[in-house]
């Protein structure tokens, strides 16, 4: 059986998205499949068909942003696929994130480049209407399988034109880690955690240290480095919504936005729980150094290969006092080169990558959370409690807002910079990058 023709109309995130009732949050926001309109584009072009079972041995490449937990995975993943499919090689290249997207933009548009890839779901509708994806076959998942089996908010930013485009990969909740000897040391209850900003505030206060010189020997959280973590969720647990919302329009400068900003920032500049000169470019919270940090899933198995000694509790992200709690979700896909010569060899890779039994074994390494449904009551994987806390937030989960990638993440950590480096009006500095995000999205999908 062929793959279904790709529509290769070009969809502007408007039509994207028409009929996602925006404002709505976590699981919920997620189950609104989107439903593209019609429009005047290119005509439809079809689609390279799925390849019979390879007679003679095949290879496929497959690419995707270096992290070591997950590299490691992949690569155990690869050896048993390859074992079970022996007419089919899989190269793998697990590719440093500076240069992850730019090798695989250029190899696209040079007509080479790998056969399976990994991209953040925002961006599929780039790749999309650049015409180099190919939607899932019927014979490796239908469509309401597909709706089905994972969970909605996975999938939300794969399908076009009625059809999906990729499977769910890389799903990350971000929750936050505490290093529990640091706690119990400052007299905290560990056990119950933060659970709102405030106490998450008055937590990094009491777990800061400066020697007698003022200087920090003791970071009560771990922002500076990777602040988007704080700044992508704050705005969107005040409004309760996408801070960028099904229309393109950004709404993260209004009064909300805005203080979601003061208060992240306040951390730096006002309570001084972290500095941006502080071991800097270390990982902080690895080391010992900070104790307190929000970050990715994936988190769990790094500090598993970087600090095997550490000891941490996972907990949900804080919440505003005021709103109920919910947690950051974002995600990546596998897809398909439209240029690939072993379409059926490739999807098949992504089939065993996005398999139950492979997710568990993504789940179990730390590597990142199971985008399939029945995963998330895994008894085995939930008898790790961090792993527990991780997967008991999904029913709270926001979507990660924005329509592009590096692109939003460089408007909003500018932001942040003005704010934290160049001690710029926190408001005038959040409008500045709302207006910027605005202009990113004229220019991206003509409006």
């Amino acid at each position: 059986m062929v793959a279904r023709t790709m529509a290769q109309k070009t969809v502007s995130r408007r039509q994207f998205l028409s009929g996602v009732a925006a404002g709505s949050v976590g699981l919920l926001l997620a189950g609104c499949a989107p439903k593209p309109a019609g429009q005047q584009g290119v005509a439809p072009t079809q689609a390279a068909g799925v390849q019979p079972a390879p007679a003679e041995k095949v290879t496929i490449t497959h690419w995707q942003h270096h992290n070591e937990a997950r590299a490691a995975i992949v690569k155990s993943l690869s050896e048993e696929f390859m074992q079970a499919n022996p007419t089919v090689s899989v190269v793998f290249e697990s590719v440093p994130y500076d240069a992850y997207f730019d090798k695989v933009v250029t190899s696209l548009e040079a007509g080479s480049g790998p056969d399976v890839y990994q991209i953040p779901a925002n961006i599929a509708i780039e790749f999309y209407n650049r015409k180099q994806i190919i939607a899932v076959p019927d014979e490796v998942m239908s469509r309401a399988d597909i709706e089905k089996e994972f969970v909605p908010w996975t999938v939300r930013l794969l399908k076009f034109q009625g059809d999906y485009y990729g499977l769910p990969t890389d799903v990350q909740v971000w929750p936050l880690y505490v290093n529990t000897d640091l706690a119990s040391a400052a007299g905290l209850d560990i056990e119950k955690g933060p659970q709102t900003w405030d106490e998450f505030r008055e937590w990094a206060k009491a777990l800061t240290k400066r020697d007698s010189s003022g200087n920090l020997e003791q970071a009560g959280v771990d922002i500076c480095a990777s602040a988007y973590q704080y700044y992508y969720q704050m705005p969107a647990q005040l409004c309760q919504c996408l801070p960028v919302d099904d229309n393109y329009n950004v709404n993260y400068d209004s009064d909300w936005g805005i203080e979601a900003w003061q208060f992240v920032t306040d951390l730096v500049t006002k309570d001084g729980d972290d500095h941006p000169q502080f071991l800097a470019d270390q990982q902080k919270f690895s080391l010992g150094k900070a104790a307190m940090r929000i970050s990715e899933y994936v988190g769990i198995g790094d500090l598993k290969l970087a600090a095997p000694d550490l000891k941490f509790k996972v907990f949900a992200t804080p919440h505003p006092a005021s709103k109920p709690p919910s947690i950051m979700g974002s995600s990546w896909s596998y897809v398909v080169s439209s240029a690939s010569k072993q379409i059926k060899a490739a999807w098949s890779w992504v089939q065993f990558l996005t398999s139950a039994e492979s997710q568990k074994k993504w789940a179990a390494g730390g590597g990142e959370c199971p985008s399939r449904v029945a995963l998330l009551a895994d008894e085995e994987l939930r008898s790790n409690p961090n792993v527990a806390a991780a997967f008991d937030a999904f029913p709270t989960a926001i979507p990660m807002d924005g329509w592009g990638w590096d692109d939003v993440w460089t408007i909003r950590q500018a932001i942040w910079d003005r704010i934290v480096l160049q001690n710029a009006d926190v408001a005038a500095s959040v409008k500045q990058g709302a207006e910027e995000e605005r202009a990113l999205y004229k220019k991206k999908f003509g409006l």
